[in-house]
């Protein structure tokens, strides 16, 4: 039986593997050794959020600093110009402040979606990166909103390519047992492979015979 390795609740999982996981910010999840901990990254997505807030906010402070009786006084001292060009010129790094923040936080949001749908399929670390990689032509950045482009459940089905099987893996290991430090498959067993295995399987120095 294949265990989850996010679950929001334990009562899903048998009590028998209780102990494999561990409570995190999202529910529980599977202890894995090796594997890089998301809550670095969440810290920092943090960050940069309470840091958009806080440009956000200034830049609403600058476009309410239009006080008439102040911009009175300024016009009879000969200065409305120059206080003018200040609040334009303030404005305009404000905005470009809080622009640059809000991609830090999109992207930010990006590698942590990416990382837990990578970590919804595979463990292995290899197998994460590819996915990764592939999945980030699927994500759609609105401003701070961070999207898939699709249905996640069909975004996973088209990225299982990517994981090899326990079963492959055996097969694999008993076709090198058998062949020395190569292997030989036939045409239908190699075209019955997925992109990832085809290329770990050329890799190897394998063959396919006809």
């Amino acid at each position: 039986m294949a265990l989850k390795f996010m679950v929001e609740d334990l009562t899903t999982v048998d009590s028998a593997f209780h102990s494999l996981y561990e409570k995190s910010d999202d529910g529980f999840r599977l202890s894995v050794d090796g594997l890089d901990d998301a809550s670095g990254l969440k810290k920092a997505l943090q960050s940069e959020r309470e840091s958009n807030k806080e440009a956000k906010a200034k830049l609403t402070e600058l476009e309410k600093l239009r006080d008439e009786a102040e911009r009175k006084a300024m016009e009879e001292n000969g200065r409305y110009k120059e206080l003018s060009e200040k609040e334009r010129t303030d404005k305009i790094q404000a905005q470009s402040k809080y622009d640059e923040l809000q991609r830090k936080v999109a992207e930010k949001t990006r590698d942590l979606m990416l990382r837990e749908l990578a970590g919804s399929l595979t463990t292995d670390p290899l197998e994460q990166e590819i996915i990764s990689r592939f999945a980030v032509d699927h994500v759609k950045i609105e401003g701070e909103e961070v999207t898939y482009s699709e249905d996640l459940e069909s975004l996973k089905a088209k990225l299982s390519k990517f994981v090899r099987s326990k079963a492959n893996d055996a097969d694999d290991k008993g076709n090198k047992n058998g062949n020395g430090n190569s292997k030989t498959i036939t045409r239908d067993k190699f075209d019955s492979l997925s992109q990832y295995e085809r290329a770990e399987f050329a890799k190897s120095g394998g063959k396919v015979v006809e």
